[in-house]
């Protein structure tokens, strides 16, 4: 597997992939996403995962000025891979030491994110503040680089 910055030509594949697993993301607007997509690629704030065969397994877009983990999906057949930790670190290294980043998912108990919340909390991010995102119960999650 190969961790890289995305470019315009992985647009319409990450899209693809976006199609796949858009119900995990309430109140996404597939034409604004597209917008922050194409200026995530410019500002080198999108990354993509490929497998052995070059086919995008998985996708990352993080804000350095936010200090946010912004979304990450994973293709549904390569799950439980080491796929999405493996992009999560690559971002990790883009950021100055002590950078406390932050990534928004499903509050505690809440079927949807079960395996999300599993996932940061693994790779070692703490709980934060309870928000509301799109008229949906979330939390933050912070982790220190």
């Amino acid at each position: 597997m190969k961790v890289a910055y995305a470019k315009n030509c992985d647009f319409k594949n990450w899209i693809d992939l976006l199609e796949l697993v858009k119900e995990n993301f309430p109140g996404l607007d597939l034409k604004q996403y597209e917008n922050i997509l194409q200026q995530s690629i410019l500002r080198q704030e999108a990354l993509i995962a490929k497998d052995d065969k070059g086919e995008l397994v998985g996708e990352l877009i993080f804000s350095m000025e936010n200090c946010e983990l912004e979304f990450l999906a994973i293709h549904p057949s390569h799950r439980k891979k080491g796929i999405a930790t493996n992009l999560i670190r690559h971002m990790f290294d883009l950021f100055p030491k002590g950078t406390n980043l932050k990534v928004i998912t499903y509050r505690e108990g809440d079927v949807k994110g079960i395996a999300a919340r599993k996932l940061y909390e693994s790779i070692g991010f703490t709980e934060g503040k309870l928000i509301t995102v799109f008229n949906y119960p979330c939390q933050e999650l912070n982790y220190i680089v």
